[in-house]
């Protein structure tokens, strides 16, 4: 079998400073396949409206070496810092990650257009024998022409699908990302011969909007990480930690009310809350509050642009892991804090139900005094912490490798 993957969106990413999940799945398959350069059934390809192209196997190596390191290594220029600062009117960290991205698809253009990546590129279409395409980001799957050429040269398509929020919740999306991400569902369907995805929550859902019969197979995210140089924080953590992009869905506006309730009720003897994430798309209450908040200045803290050893030296030192959101297609980052051994508190919803089974503590998402009492048990009931830190470490992580192993598993399978 000859593997086409599309390493688009690592390209178009590669100068971030911290990865998203979907980056990290990317990667993952990336790190499984560069393992094994000599095998030439698999080739690293890039897909645009524009054309497509063939990535030199050890070009593709160098860069995940570089996004690897990017990613992974804590510099301690970046620790601590204030991410946005205003400079008439314009953010900072906004203009920076501009550049980049103009940067990252300045590279990917050039690849597109010159005739040795392209001419590669349409001989591995030609090539005999059962190929799949293999692509784990969405990216460009709103366009369903520039997926012609697998009808075309008789390549199987295998498309990972995250989740399916944008149709089900657009209220916690941007304008146009339904109707954006439900394109991305046709042309999965239209060209999939594989349909891939995370959880039993997101396949009930894209079976939903796919129709009943399809065959999707469902593989665990892998969640299982290691601390490099982990340092043991002095004295008990006075901190409790969130991570992800600051939007509608995460229901951080919630959880800021609860924190406020919190320092009105303790005073000076209220835990930390440390939201590690950028900001994303409709989350300008969250803003307001976490600029200009004169009560919650001293107790609530933004960081973003940190890597992952710096990630998850915070999240490590925590009190406690809260993940409050509305709707998830999985929950990896709980799942990952269960993993380091920290109690998690997470929304009662299918997904985190699902993924965190009987580890975490479950609370409905809106249900404020609940939350604010489970909080405040962790952090000063050290009977109440220890058991839940107990619970915490009975979680079974799932291996990136064996998430890797049981996606290609299926798609070998189901070619015989």
């Amino acid at each position: 079998m000859q593997l086409m993957f599309d390493v688009t969106r690592t390209l178009a990413r590669r100068y971030n400073a911290t990865p998203t999940g979907i980056d990290r799945v990317e990667l993952e398959f990336l790190r499984s396949f560069i393992s094994t350069l000599s095998n030439d059934s698999i080739s690293f390809v890039v897909t645009t409206k524009y054309g497509n192209a063939v990535l030199v196997a050890s070009t593709m190596k160098d860069i995940f070496d570089e996004v690897t390191e990017r990613w992974g290594s804590a510099p301690a220029r970046r620790a601590h810092r204030r991410n946005y600062v205003p400079l008439r009117g314009i953010h900072l960290q906004s203009v920076v990650g501009l550049l980049n991205e103009l940067r990252a698809l300045s590279f990917i253009a050039k690849l597109v257009v010159k005739d040795r990546f392209t001419n590669a590129f349409k001989k591995l279409c030609m090539r005999s024998g059962y190929s799949v395409f293999l692509s784990t980001s969405h990216v460009g799957l709103e366009d369903a022409k520039s997926f012609l050429w697998l009808e075309r040269h008789s390549v199987k398509g295998a498309f990972f699908i995250h989740d399916t929020i944008p149709v089900d919740f657009p209220e916690f999306c941007k304008p146009k990302a339904a109707a954006i991400h439900r394109r991305r569902l046709e042309t999965a369907s239209q060209f999939g011969k594989y349909i891939l995805t995370c959880s039993e929550y997101s396949k009930s859902r894209l079976l939903h909007h796919l129709g009943q019969d399809r065959d999707i197979h469902v593989a665990s995210l892998g969640n299982k990480i290691t601390l490099p140089g982990h340092t043991e924080a002095s004295g008990n953590p006075i901190y409790f930690v969130c991570l992800g992009t600051i939007e509608g869905r995460k229901n951080l506006s919630f959880l800021l009310e609860v924190w406020r309730s919190i320092v009105h009720r303790y005073g000076v003897g209220s835990p930390k809350l440390i939201i590690l994430g950028k900001r994303g798309w409709n989350a300008e209450a969250v803003y307001r509050v976490l600029d200009d908040s004169v009560q919650l200045r001293s107790f609530v803290e933004q960081k973003d642009g940190l890597s992952d050893a710096e990630v998850y030296q915070i999240i490590a030192n925590a009190r406690g892991f809260l993940a409050p959101s509305l709707v998830e297609g999985y929950g990896l980052t709980p799942a990952e804090a269960l993993q380091i051994g920290i109690p998690v508190v997470a929304s009662d919803i299918p997904a985190h139900r699902e993924v965190l089974g009987s580890c975490a503590t479950f609370i409905d998402p809106i249900d404020g005094a609940s939350w604010r009492e489970t909080i405040m048990a962790l952090h000063k009931n050290e009977d109440y912490h220890g058991r839940s830190a107990g619970e915490a470490k009975r979680f079974t992580p799932t291996t990136w490798k064996s998430f890797v192993e049981s996606c290609l598993s299926h798609i070998e399978v189901a070619a015989r």
